[in-house]
């Protein structure tokens, strides 16, 4: 499974690049170009830790697995919230699972460090914050696009 995961605090634009980078509205399947590549894809658009229902690893891993996906694209709040895991202990799950991160994109989280050490430093791209707004989606979007290789 080719993973391409965007990380932040609340409010840094996480779910809105999703959206941008994907088109998608809801979460689920979609058949997205990659390099010239169609590839099925699952797209997940909110934060795995938030909401009323936080998806933990495991149950992310089956959902995307089940679904036939070869690639998934999903943000993750970068530090623990309301008890919640990091996204540093999801990663390591995902590696377990044999998962290949393709692409981390790190947008505003102050303090986060990744540190999950089979994570390839080539396939992670930070995006510091640019002040209030943090960042603008659609410029934000067209650099992790360009980033992740996505043409």
């Amino acid at each position: 499974m080719d993973a391409y995961i965007v990380i932040g605090d609340a409010d840094s634009f996480k779910s809105s690049t999703v959206r941008s980078l994907t088109g998608c509205r809801v979460r689920g399947m979609r058949n997205l170009v990659r390099g010239g590549v169609v590839l099925p894809t699952y797209v997940q658009l909110s934060s795995l830790q938030e909401g009323d229902r936080p998806i933990g690893p495991r149950d992310f891993i089956a959902t995307v697995n089940n679904a036939g996906a070869k690639a998934a694209i999903f943000p993750l709040r970068a530090n623990p919230h309301r008890g919640r895991l990091d996204a540093n202990a999801y990663i390591h799950e995902f590696i377990k699972a044999g998962w290949k991160m393709k692409g981390i994109a790190l947008l505003h989280s102050p303090g986060f460090q990744l540190t999950v050490p089979k994570v390839p430093k080539a396939a992670v791209f930070s995006y510091p914050s640019a002040g209030i707004p943090h960042y603008f989606a659609n410029d934000l979007a067209s650099k992790v696009r360009s980033d992740f290789g996505w043409r």
